[in-house]
C-alpha cells in the first residue's frame, strides 16, 4: 500500500536506534510508526549518553516498536515470555536488572528507558550499585527510572521477595498485597509492604538481631547494607531476638 504496510519474511533483521533485532516475521506499518517482529524474537539494544552507557537484551514471541519511524524509539512491547536484561557497562559495571512477566511494557524518553511495567507471573531481579540483590515476584511489577538508575519499584498482586546485602550476611523476606522499594543512587534505601504485610530480618554479622513482623504495614529503612529502622501498624504481630554481643536497636 505505497510503502504504507510492509510485511517481511524469513530472517528478518532490524537496525534502528541502537536497536538489533531478529525475528522470523515482520511487519512495518507507516500509518501507527510501528514495527511488529514475531514468531519469536530477540533484540540487543545499546543506550548511550555523554554520562553512561547501558547494554539491554530482550527476548519474546513478539516484540512491538513504536517510534519505529524516528531516530529515537517512544515504547517498546513484549508479548509472550517476555524477558529484559539492562545492565550497566559505562562507566563502570555495577549494577543490573532482569523482569520476566507474560508481557513487558517499556517507556522511553530522549532515547533511554523510563519504565518498566511487566505483567502476568512477573519477577524481577535486581543488583543494586552497592552489590545488594532484590529478587521479588508478583502479578505485577513496575520500575521507574532517573537518569539511568533505577529510583523505585513496586510489585502488586499478592507480592513476595528477598533484599540481601552485598556480603550476604543480611537477608530480609518480605510479601505482601504491594510491595515498594525506593532507591538512591541505585541503592536500596526504603522498603514499604502494604496489605497483609510480613517481614523476617536475619542479620549474621550486624547489630539489628533478628526481626519477625506483620501487620497491614510494615517499613524498613536501610542505610548502606544496615537496617537502621524498622515500622509496623494496624494489627501488629512480631518478634524481636537481639544479638548475642554487642549493641542491638
Amino acid at each position: 500500500n505505497r510503502g504504507d504496510r510492509i510485511e517481511f519474511r524469513g530472517r528478518v533483521r532490524m537496525k534502528h536506534a541502537g536497536m538489533v533485532a531478529g525475528a522470523p516475521l515482520g511487519r512495518f506499518s507507516r500509518g501507527s510508526d510501528r514495527l511488529e517482529l514475531d514468531g519469536g524474537t530477540s533484540a540487543v539494544w545499546i543506550q548511550h549518553d555523554e554520562a553512561r552507557t547501558d547494554s539491554v537484551t530482550l527476548n519474546a514471541e513478539r516484540m512491538q516498536v513504536h517510534g519505529a519511524g524516528g531516530s529515537t524509539l517512544d515504547e517498546i512491547v513484549l508479548v509472550g515470555d517476555s524477558r529484559l536484561w539492562m545492565e550497566s557497562a559505562l562507566p563502570e559495571p555495577d549494577r543490573s536488572q532482569t523482569v520476566n512477566g507474560d508481557s513487558v511494557v517499556l517507556g522511553m524518553a530522549r532515547g533511554r528507558i523510563v519504565t518498566v511495567d511487566a505483567s502476568g507471573d512477573a519477577s524481577a531481579m535486581v543488583t543494586a550499585r552497592n552489590g545488594a540483590t532484590v529478587d521479588l515476584k508478583g502479578q505485577q511489577i513496575s520500575l521507574n527510572f532517573l537518569n539511568g538508575d533505577l529510583d523505585s519499584l513496586t510489585v502488586q498482586g499478592i507480592g513476595n521477595g528477598t533484599y540481601v546485602s552485598s556480603d550476604s550476611a543480611t537477608v530480609s523476606r518480605i510479601s505482601g498485597g504491594t510491595i515498594a522499594f525506593g532507591f538512591d543512587q541505585g541503592a536500596v534505601r526504603y522498603v514499604a509492604v502494604i496489605e497483609s504485610a510480613r517481614c523476617t530480618h536475619r542479620s549474621e554479622t550486624d547489630k539489628t538481631g533478628d526481626i519477625q513482623l506483620s501487620g497491614d504495614r510494615v517499613d524498613l529503612v536501610f542505610s548502606g547494607d544496615r537496617l537502621t529502622d524498622v515500622r509496623a501498624e494496624g494489627g501488629v504481630r512480631g518478634r524481636y531476638k537481639p544479638v548475642e554481643t554487642g549493641e542491638a536497636p
